[in-house]
């Protein structure tokens, strides 16, 4: 009954921390932080009460050696770190993490647990893949309905990434929770070959759907190394010689082969246009800045790096002017960033943990117990996917995709066999100090993670009344958790937003001043800039606006609002350049009678089209002459552009032209994958005040991008915009979220400022 009880309380949390605790909100969310402290306390508790009764229970692992580097690298990290109090959280993550580690190892070891938790990782596999791909169909059905018409669809739907939030975080999890699985299945027999199809087949699916191209790139290398590694291995290669001979002996397996083949060869052949858009979809650049700003920073501190959690805090400031300035929780390569956080000590720390992984693999590819050898060769595919995934992209920061790469390690750790340790007296009383420390160490990152989430909690309360516009009774639990936690920037952001709409400019010049400073947040900049106007302290408002549109003229919002209060102070110069910047994100905004309801602006507007249409590339030019009513020069300067015909169709259509505007709409009808064509049908037919068209159009953006119907829409300039507008301009909402795990409002604004508003 004990037993049966305890597995309960393990597959319970084994399914939280894959669905909920581990995946997107139970990083991003406190409540279900806290939960998940508060559970992983419970069974680490009751763990440590059955050590203390049974040998079999007390920690022990072949990777023990690793572990301890990791662990003594981030503490030494986060001894010099440079936001200390950040590091502190991660690396009582990273001790939790570990403990629980341990755990599963000896999980593993007991008969009655392993099978039952194999089992469960082969449920959550089934889980996983199954509801995504009726998702996915049913994102389809709803796009087709929208269209009209059954056409190619589009990869990635929606960007469902069901609760991971993203299309490659599941592609990541069918793999690690799938390759352990087939591991399992009986070699030779026809069930375990129909199991193992059948599980390649899944992911084979998963990978095409969900588009994710840097998973694309690790399942080929990984299968390349996998290969090359069972071809090395004389037992590797009778085995396939082996394969192959049932293979052929068998009609019906032969003719399963070649429809599978034939079905993939379908499949890519009908998925074309959308691999195709997929695969010239962009963001190298993106990725590439990234890792310029992680070795800048390496660079500042090569020996320890600037502390664990430190690189998308510091991402802004190591940014330069010109370069990319987009909000992103990780640097998309765990290499980079490894080195900017950790330093060379962090780097040597993963050479061991290779290292040791590869040890462990290695004895059990060459195992005896055939079991054992198959969990092997799977768990060396699917840590290599890992590994080659992380190349673009970032999973250190996701328990469940840690959790479910650690089940097959965890298992072939437990059946390595007997560690040895040194025998006699000392050793025993150093192993007795090892655990009491090591118990300490657990307890206090376990009460330290729970208490830190008393402020979150009253942080989200505040983010919640403000976004439900009551900036009022934010204010109290704002200041008290900026009072609580003040190194938490999205804190102090939200209690400067607070106390400025309650009047108090002091508190907010503080909080402003103290996230622009340690964060060069160009939000909290123009805020800062804001408020010293307004209390008329020009020079130091002018300093602050430099330092705003730094970053700042990149999103088109705050370009705005950097001319906004650049005209205010008389700074015409600044004022010009920002709405170029404006103007170059967003053409579009030149139609805003805003502009033109002041002299002054009206000049600032009539010198940046100039300035635009002598710099600027030749899309932006026509776009941006046609916002702004010279039809005749948009034409001119679009029979230059990349796509002649089509620029000329749209500023026909947008001119009130019926037959261009029918011409403008069955271009986008025919080619429903073209986002920059639905992009304009939907701006033209809201111009022209065809709502339910415009609707139309961006609902199929949605599909192929959710968001990206926002730069469809038309906008305008408002001030004091109601909480429950759609606001536009790509304002760095997610900087406190990515950045601290802690979100602030929606709007980072101050209402006096000009804001971009969807209509």
């Amino acid at each position: 009954m004990t037993r049966w009880l305890a597995w309960v309380a393990i597959a319970g949390l084994a399914a939280y921390l894959t669905f909920i605790g581990g995946a997107w909100l139970g990083i991003y969310a406190a409540p279900l932080r806290l939960t998940t402290m508060l559970m992983a306390s419970g069974i680490l508790a009751i763990w440590l009460l059955a050590g203390v009764r049974s040998e079999h229970w007390r920690p022990r692992s072949a990777l023990m050696p690793a572990i301890l580097a990791a662990l003594a690298s981030l503490a030494i990290s986060t001894l010099f770190s440079r936001v200390p109090r950040v590091s502190l959280e991660y690396l009582g993550y990273a001790v939790v993490l570990a403990a629980l580690y341990l755990l599963l190892v000896r999980l593993m070891a007991h008969p009655f647990f392993v099978r039952r938790l194999l089992s469960l990782s082969g449920l959550f596999f089934v889980v996983i893949v199954s509801a995504y791909l009726l998702l996915v169909v049913w994102h389809w059905i709803e796009w087709w309905r929208v269209l009209g018409r059954v056409a190619i669809p589009p990869l990635r739907p929606n960007f469902e990434g069901l609760t991971y939030l993203n299309p490659s975080a599941v592609l990541t999890m069918a793999v690690l929770l799938g390759l352990p699985v087939a591991g399992l299945a009986k070699s030779g027999s026809r069930r375990g070959s129909v199991a193992v199809g059948l599980i390649a087949l899944s992911i084979g699916l998963v990978a095409l759907l969900t588009g994710s191209r840097a998973g694309w790139l690790a399942i080929a290398l990984a299968l390349v190394l996998g290969l090359g590694a069972i071809l090395l291995h004389a037992q590797g290669r009778a085995s396939i010689a082996a394969a192959g001979r049932r293979l052929l002996a068998r009609r019906a397996a032969v003719g399963v082969a070649a429809v599978a083949v034939a079905t993939v060869l379908l499949l890519a052949a009908a998925f074309a246009p959308a691999i195709l858009r997929r695969v010239t979809e962009g963001g190298e650049s993106a990725r590439a800045q990234y890792a310029i700003t992680a070795l800048r920073m390496f660079g500042e501190s090569p020996i320890v790096g600037t502390g664990p959690g430190t690189w998308v805090i510091q991402r802004v400031a190591a940014t330069t002017s010109g370069e990319i300035d987009y909000y992103i929780p990780h640097a998309h390569n765990i290499e980079v960033q490894t080195l900017a956080e950790l330093g060379l000590i962090g780097a040597l720390a993963g050479v061991v943990l290779v290292v040791s992984l590869g040890v462990l693999l290695r004895s059990a590819t060459r195992d005896a117990d055939p079991w054992r050898r198959r969990m092997g060769w799977a768990s060396l595919l699917g840590l290599s996917y890992l590994a080659f995934h992380q190349l673009l992209d970032f999973y250190a920061n996701m328990p469940a995709v840690l959790l479910a790469a650690a089940v097959p390690i965890a298992y072939l750790d437990a059946t390595a066999g007997p560690s040895s340790s040194p025998p006699g007296r000392w050793s025993a009383r150093s192993r007795q100090i090892g655990r009491i420390v090591t118990i300490g160490v657990v307890g206090v990152a376990l009460i330290g993670l729970t208490v830190q989430e008393v402020p979150a909690l009253q942080s989200m309360r505040a983010v919640q009344l403000a976004n439900g516009g009551d900036w009022a009774g934010a204010d109290a639990p704002a200041r008290a958790a900026a009072d609580a936690d003040p190194m938490i920037g999205s804190y102090a952001m939200t209690a400067g937003l607070t106390a400025a709409r309650a009047g108090d400019a002091r508190r907010a010049v503080e909080h402003f001043a103290n996230v622009a400073n340690r964060d060069d947040l160009p939000e909290a900049w123009l805020n800062l800039a804001a408020i010293q106007l307004e209390v008329g302290d020009h020079l130091a408002a002018s300093n602050s606006l430099e330092r705003a549109i730094r970053l700042g003229r990149q999103r088109p919002a705050m370009a705005v609002g950097i001319a906004d209060i650049a005209l205010r102070l008389g700074e015409h110069d600044l004022a010009v350049e920002a709405v170029v910047s404006a103007l170059t994100a967003y053409p579009t905004l030149g139609a805003d009678p805003w502009w033109t309801a002041d002299a002054q602006r009206a000049s600032v507007l009539a010198l940046a089209v100039g300035r635009v249409l002598a710099t600027m590339p030749v899309d932006i030019r026509w776009q941006t002459t046609l916002a702004v009513g010279d039809v005749q020069r948009a034409r001119l300067i679009a029979a230059e552009s990349p796509n002649p015909r089509f620029n000329l169709l749209v500023i026909e259509a947008w001119r009130g032209d019926e037959s261009a505007l029918r011409g403008l709409l069955s271009a986008c009808d025919g080619e429903p994958l073209d986002s920059n064509a639905l992009t304009w049908c939907a701006r033209v037919a809201g111009h022209l005040g065809r709502s339910e068209t415009a609707q139309r159009m961006r609902a199929l953006l949605e599909v192929l991008a959710p968001g990206s119907s926002t730069g469809a829409g038309r906008v305008q300039i408002v001030f004091n915009p109601p909480s429950t507008a759609p606001l536009d301009g790509f304002l760095a909402t997610f900087w406190g979220t990515f950045t601290y795990r802690r979100a602030t409002p929606l709007d980072m604004l101050l209402p006096s400022i000009a804001h971009l508003m969807l209509e």
